[in-house]
């Protein structure tokens, strides 16, 4: 419920305005598949969910190995 309260931006507004009007749109016309996309649309929005949106889609961090450095040789070169 906290989720739905908080981080309300400019762009979320727009998704939910959006899923509101396709919503309408697809009551109206009587079409089921712009009644799901609606649905779709309103429920990123209210969720604050997306397509890789909102930390969506996270990339793993690199895990920090501690290793030793390997012993090395010093080539030289003789004339």
């Amino acid at each position: 419920m906290k989720r739905l309260l908080i981080g309300w931006n400019a762009f979320r507004i727009i998704r939910l305005l959006i899923g509101i009007a396709a919503l309408v749109q697809g009551i109206i016309q009587k079409e089921g598949l712009v009644l799901v996309a609606a649905s779709w649309i309103l429920f990123g929005a209210l969720s604050n969910k997306g397509c890789c949106g909102s930390a969506g889609c996270p990339v793993p961090r690199p895990i920090n190995k501690t290793s030793e450095v390997p012993a090395y040789e010093e080539v030289t070169v003789s004339k």
